[in-house]
């Protein structure tokens, strides 16, 4: 087989940090490999998996950060200064908290537009109506329709 298959350098990595064991082989992290079933020989196709699992505290470094990251008021000022002091900010501070309600409104609004977006579609779909009369059986304001239009 060819060194180029067999010793490929990761290019992408997929890391799925998971609340529960996944594997429920009590470990906190798991790195997935492909493998020739027939030889046993590990191979890649320039992707690699990570999954860590943050309910298992192994004691590991990789256990400590799950916890700052997952914990509300967990903080490793020793190990994750530079984490900790970001999470400390956006929790204690002012202006981390505003910045945090600006992000959460964002999300919230774009979440509430994909929603309303969908609800026209099927409306469109199910009742063959055309996307002002979905519209409007939505009471949407008619100052939004050229938003929607735009997203159709």
């Amino acid at each position: 087989m060819s060194n180029m298959v067999t010793q490929c350098p990761f290019l992408l990595y997929l890391l799925g940090v998971v609340a529960f064991d996944v594997f429920e082989e009590g470990k906190t992290t798991y790195h997935i490999d492909r493998i020739i079933r027939e030889t046993g020989t590990v191979v890649s196709n320039g992707m690699g998996e990570i999954y860590v699992n943050s309910a298992i505290d192994d004691k590991s470094d990789v256990a400590a950060l799950m916890k700052v990251f997952t914990e509300d008021n967990a903080y490793d000022d020793v190990k994750f200064p530079f984490t900790s002091s970001i999470k400390r900010r956006f929790k204690t501070t002012e202006e981390g908290v505003s910045e945090m309600c600006e992000v959460i409104e964002r999300n919230r609004a774009e979440a509430a537009e994909k929603a309303t977006e969908k609800a026209i579609r099927n409306l469109m779909d199910s009742c063959k109506w055309t996307i002002e009369q979905a519209m409007a059986a939505l009471k949407i304001p008619e100052s939004d329709y050229p938003k929607y239009m735009a997203m159709l």
